[in-house]
């Protein structure tokens, strides 16, 4: 009852009106007051007494309960709207990085592989991504680790060297890898570029984003190459013979579709030329011509690692006098279209003597211009033949050798030729057949002389890095008359190489002493032994360029990486083989070096053995001076280690 007398009271209090343009001030008046309770409690009987009535205490620990939850809703609901309705963090794609892999330098017709690399370092995955790759114009397509995931272009893309892949999603903190094989096939020093643009949404976007990377391989060299045996002099209206050599430099990828070209003046005549294929048993003749149908160009279809081919073929000169005339020599090979790409072309010069003595030199079995090296032994046959009809007699021979780099005592001339200031004279005295050559005859005199080694503390000129050499040949008699008739050789030049070195050295102790192996040594069976490498490359006198060093290793030989190399790039091919690939080194830099690390577990059958490390180095270079290639080699490397001070002869395997 006191509680309905309360709410009453509240009704009537509402009653009270306000005036707000009078500042708040109250408007109505006492009487006005208790005439609306009097007409309130009308109903009731009397006014109550305000005085008597009970008042209900309030529970202010439960409103307080009440205000704390409301709180707590409104900072939970506070809380879930600032995370739903936040603005979206932005995708900049700067941390998704796509990547090429490739040798800097190749050679045309080399098989290489093209390395891919996607990596997401963004905190949103990558979905719907494509890979586009557009492959050098003369790459030869074989096949990639993801061969399945290809889309090929559709109308609107008929380039066969344009590839594509999908792929699946890529997560964040995820790499994916493509690896692409085929042969690269170009012309020489024309850089074959390869690009790729990888395409992809990141999660939750609808935009599409794009990450573009090229990269170019050099072509210096290829993998066919020849060489031409002709003679440097030959006699008008006799047949000279040639025989074209066809090399597969590869030790492991075949070539197809090679074609050489022959190139001769008018003063030729092919008359018969014949292919053959080599076979360590039975050489086979592919084709033969006749004089009535020569042919000039001539197809290999198919020519196998460390294979040679050969192309014999000969004619006549007519000349009305002597000359110089020449020959080339263009080698070709088929890209991935029908065309044909130049890999090499040679010009040949070839004197043609009108005369009566013929007079040819030739060193280490060649009469043409050939590079040699340091320490080399240089074989020379100088050779005269009486192409006449006449006697000749009387005949003196000079001989003259110009290098500083010769050493003379090691001089071999068994006919023993008076020698005085770099020449040595043989005449009818030391032998006999100068006294009288008949029609058809020959005479040969051999010679042999050492070059010098490379000295370090000598400063070379250009001019010293050359032997110089020819002969001439005084006729004093012919048909028994007194005559004077001097008939000088071919003049050879050959260049010296630059003085390339190549050593390696396996240890397990440092040279001060260090541990930088691991594991037992001697090696244990069903143990784990490791081994530091250290590869050096030395040279000074001239630039080289496409310099690549192979280190073989055995099968049971383990490759722990952790290479580090002072130029160039050192990676794990095929066949267990190292390659280290530098694109050129200056005469400046005097020294290159290379350190990785490798293993063996030795089973039970490799009880009691010395173990062959690394089966076989080499190293090949390209002379930029010369333009010769130069291959070093070293092989037998094993667990003796003798290089190792520490180490050494501690190769025997153990049982335990």
């Amino acid at each position: 009852m006191a509680e309905l007398e309360e709410n009453k009271i509240s009704l009537a209090k509402k009653k009270i009106i306000y005036d707000k343009n009078l500042k708040g001030k109250k408007i109505s008046k006492e009487k006005e007051i208790e005439k609306e309770l009097n007409f309130i409690y009308k109903e009731g009987g009397q006014m109550p007494n305000m005085a008597k009535l009970d008042h209900k205490k309030r529970n202010r620990f439960k409103s307080l309960i009440i205000l704390i939850i409301v709180l707590l809703v409104i900072l939970g609901v506070s809380v879930l709207g600032f995370l739903t309705f936040q603005p979206k963090s932005k995708f900049s794609g700067e941390k998704v990085n796509l990547e090429i892999k490739a040798p800097f330098n190749a050679s045309s017709g080399e098989r290489i592989d093209y390395e891919i690399k996607i990596t997401n370092r963004e905190v949103a995955s990558l979905t719907k991504v494509e890979l586009s790759v557009y492959l050098p114009a003369g790459f030869i397509f074989e096949n990639s680790s993801l061969m399945s995931k290809i889309k090929q272009p559709g109308a609107t893309n008929p380039n066969p060297n344009i590839k594509i892949w999908l792929l699946d999603d890529i997560f964040s903190q995820q790499t994916q890898s493509l690896t692409i094989t085929g042969k690269l096939i170009a012309q020489l020093n024309v850089k074959q570029p390869i690009s790729a643009t990888l395409s992809y949404y990141p999660a939750n976007f609808n935009s599409e984003f794009q990450k573009n990377v090229s990269f170019s391989t050099e072509i210096p060299d290829s993998l066919a190459d020849f060489e031409l045996e002709y003679p440097s002099q030959t006699a008008n209206s006799e047949v000279a013979s040639f025989i074209l050599k066809i090399k597969n430099k590869s030790p492991d990828t075949e070539i197809n579709n090679l074609r050489a070209e022959l190139n001769y003046p008018a003063e030729f005549t092919l008359l018969e030329s014949q292919s053959i294929q080599p076979d360590k048993k039975n050489p086979i003749v592919k084709e033969k011509t006749n004089p009535l149908d020569v042919q000039k160009t001539w197809d290999i279809e198919k020519l196998l690692p460390e294979q040679e081919w050969q192309i014999k073929f000969n004619g006549k000169f007519d000349v009305k006098e002597s000359k110089n005339l020449e020959f080339s020599i263009k080698l070709k090979l088929k890209g991935p279209t029908e065309d044909y790409l130049d890999q090499k072309e040679t010009k040949y010069n070839i004197e043609i003597i009108k005369g009566d003595l013929l007079a040819t030199l030739i060193v280490n079995g060649s009469s043409q211009n050939k590079t040699v090296n340091f320490g080399d032994t240089l074989n020379f046959l100088l050779s005269l033949e009486n192409k006449s009809h006449k006697t000749l007699g009387d005949i003196k021979v000079r001989f003259v050798l110009d290098s500083p780099l010769l050493d003379w005592s090691t001089l071999i001339d068994k006919n023993n030729g008076a020698f005085q200031d770099n020449q040595i004279l043989w005449t009818k005295e030391q032998i006999e057949q100068l006294g009288l050559m008949i029609p058809e005859g020959e005479i040969e005199i051999p010679l042999q002389i050492n070059l010098k080694n490379y000295d370090a503390s000598r400063k070379y000129k250009d001019e010293d890095l050359k032997v110089k050499s020819f002969f001439e040949s005084q006729i004093n008699k012919i048909n028994n008359q007194d005559a004077q008739v001097i008939v000088q050789s071919n003049t050879l030049i050959n260049e010296l190489n630059t003085d390339l070195g190549l050593s390696a050295q396996i240890k397990y102790f440092a040279d001060n002493n260090e541990t930088i192996g691991t594991g037992p040594l001697p090696p244990i069976v069903g143990q784990l032994t490791s081994y530091k490498v250290f590869l050096n490359l030395t040279n000074s006198l001239h630039e080289i360029n496409n310099v690549k060093v192979q280190i073989k290793l055995p099968d049971y030989v383990t490759y722990q990486g952790k290479e580090k190399v002072s130029t160039g790039n050192l990676v794990l091919g095929e066949q267990n083989q190292l390659i280290w690939q530098i694109s050129r080194i200056p005469n400046t830099v005097k020294e290159s070096t290379a350190e990785f690390e490798i293993a063996i577990t030795p089973i039970m059958s490799d009880a009691n053995k010395i173990l062959t490390l690394i089966s076989e180095i080499t190293a090949q270079v390209t002379d930029s001076q010369t333009q010769a290639v130069i291959t070093k080699t070293i092989s037998g490397l094993t667990t003796n280690l003798e290089s190792d001070n520490l180490g050494k002869n501690k190769g025997v395997v153990q049982t335990q």
